[in-house]
This record gives C-alpha cells, sequence and structure tokens, in this order.
C-alpha cells in the first residue's frame, strides 16, 4: 500500500511539473525577461504555486486544468492514505490495476493536453525558437497590445489621483 502512495505522489509531481513548464513556456513567449523579471520580484510562494501574478498572460482552460488536476491528485492521495490505515485488505491486483490507470490516466491527459495547447507539430521549434512556437488561443499582438492599453489606463488613473490630491 506504501507503493500505491508513491505512485501518486510520484504522478502528482510529474503532472505539476508538466503544467508549471507549459506555464513557464506561455509566459517567455508573451513577455520579454525584464518585465518577467519586474512581476517574480515580489512573488511570494502562494503567489508562485496559485498563478497570481501571471493571470492575464496564462489562458483560463490551463489554469484550470492545473486546478483540477491538483485536486484529484489529493483526493486520491487521501483516499490511499485512508486504505492504508485503516488496513484495508485491497487485493493486489486491483492495486496493480489502479498504478496502470494511475500511470496511463496521467499519460494520455498530458498528450491530449499538449495536442489542445500545442497542436501537432513535426519539430518542437518553441524548444530553439520562441519567435516561432504556436499556441492555441494566444495572440502576442493581441497581447501586447491589451498590454499597451491597459498601461495607458493606469498612468491616466495615476495623473487623475494626483490632480484631486492637489
Amino acid at each position: 500500500m506504501i507503493g500505491s502512495i508513491f505512485i501518486v505522489i510520484l504522478n502528482a509531481l510529474i503532472c505539476f511539473c508538466f503544467f508549471r513548464l507549459t506555464a513557464s513556456y506561455i509566459i517567455q513567449y508573451l513577455m520579454n525577461n525584464n518585465a518577467e523579471k519586474k512581476r517574480k520580484k515580489g512573488q511570494s510562494f502562494k503567489d508562485w504555486l496559485l498563478f497570481k501574478k501571471f493571470r492575464t498572460e496564462i489562458p483560463k482552460y490551463h489554469i484550470i486544468m492545473y486546478y483540477i488536476c491538483g485536486m484529484v491528485y489529493v483526493v486520491l492521495l487521501f483516499v490511499m492514505i485512508i486504505f492504508h490505515i485503516v488496513n484495508a485488505d485491497v487485493d493486489r491486483i486491483i492495486v496493480r490495476k489502479l498504478w496502470a490507470y494511475i500511470f496511463l490516466g496521467n499519460a494520455v491527459l498530458l498528450g491530449v493536453y499538449n495536442v489542445i495547447v500545442f497542436g501537432f507539430h513535426t519539430s518542437y521549434t518553441f524548444i530553439h525558437r520562441m519567435d516561432k512556437i504556436h499556441i492555441r488561443g494566444i495572440n502576442k499582438k493581441e497581447y501586447r497590445e491589451k498590454i499597451r492599453k491597459l498601461n495607458q489606463q493606469e498612468k491616466k488613473d495615476s495623473k487623475n489621483k494626483k490632480k484631486r490630491n492637489i
């Protein structure tokens, strides 16, 4: 039973790393290094874990899948711990099937998600050249235009506050 708990933790870490790396690719694609460093400067562990400072860059479906996978693995881990505490006589065959289902489910989830986000590409050019990356649902020009408008709006708001204070 300890092996089952280890397998669940291992799969949770694989899934976590996959989603963190994908988010990192998206952030690097949309932002330059200087802007990324400025945003990360005062970032706490909670902000890092929950994507608090990069909500405008990371697509909503990615964040939703990240939270769903986290919750599923936490629930699965608690179920395994409860089975271990209760000393449930779970057949070895059932445990082996569970391991297979966890591995298969994780592989299918990550593979399908990768196809949904990046599409079918024969070469992974995003590793070598960030300007050739193709992420579905993200248009770099629209993003930059949106950020430019937000920055202009913030400047206007700060000027209006200064005028009110004087």
